[in-house]
């Protein structure tokens, strides 16, 4: 779980330091590109989520039943 929740964290740290270098471009194409790039990074965040709540639920389970121990 912690890999996922980790790649998630990446994601949206990426996403949000392409959106902070968007801002310093004058040229409207890079500018865009940029854009997108956050907007992939976003999305891929998203993405990451059910499976990262999937992980936790599973490890919730296995500590309930011993299974970590």
């Amino acid at each position: 779980m912690a890999s996922v929740l980790n790649d998630t964290w990446e994601w949206l740290y990426r996403a949000e330091e392409a959106r902070k270098a968007a801002e310093q471009l004058t040229d409207p194409d890079a500018k865009q590109c940029m854009l997108q790039l956050g907007r992939y990074y976003d999305g891929l965040a998203r993405a990451a989520v059910p499976y990262a709540r999937l992980q936790e639920g599973n490890l919730a389970l296995m500590a309930q039943s011993g299974s970590l121990n």
